[in-house]
């Protein structure tokens, strides 16, 4: 918990005195690349042990579960008000990963990932990797997926972050 907050107190204090340029730029690009990598990743572990059954049965605690997992992302006040509904599991996927406001989720992230690379120059290669990457996250039916098919493609997002971080350091920390 010290360790979050301490880290939640320099993000603020760079957001608050730092030139937003560039350098601002790049702290944003690699901040949000890699959330959205990792709420992937949690998403792909903790999933692993809610996909109970293939039926709609509820099985004891798994709300409870799904929830557990809303609250590892700092997610479940966020998805309470958005969603308004009961904790579900298709409900908490498409939030997790198709949220366009709540600054966690993978497509908000690749969003400001996207924001970013625009503002720099030689950005070509980099935004034709992302808008593709996004299009398919918005119309993919991560909620209604089966666990293999939602581990496949957990796996294709984590793999398309992989793409775009080789992308931009080859594009901007290469040297040659």
């Amino acid at each position: 918990s010290r360790l979050i907050g301490q880290i939640q107190q320099l993000t603020g204090l760079l957001a608050g005195t730092m030139l937003h340029n560039v350098g601002y730029d790049f702290l944003k690009i690699g901040r949000n690349l890699e959330r959205a990598d990792m709420t992937s990743r949690i998403i792909d572990v903790r999933t692993e042990s809610l996909f109970l059954s293939d039926t709609n049965e509820m099985f004891p605690f798994e709300v409870i579960q799904w929830m557990s997992l809303l609250q590892s992302l700092s997610a479940y006040q966020s998805y309470r008000q958005r969603v308004q509904g009961p904790v579900r599991r298709g409900a908490v996927i498409n939030f997790l990963i198709k949220e366009k406001s709540f600054p966690r989720s993978v497509y908000h992230c690749l969003g400001e990932v996207s924001n970013g690379i625009q503002r720099l120059t030689n950005n070509r290669n980099v935004l034709q990797k992302l808008k593709p990457f996004m299009v398919l996250i918005r119309k993919s039916p991560a909620s209604k997926m089966p666990k293999k098919d939602l581990h496949e493609f957990l796996d294709e997002l984590q793999k398309q972050a992989a793409d775009i971080d080789f992308l931009i350091r080859e594009n901007y920390f290469q040297i040659r």
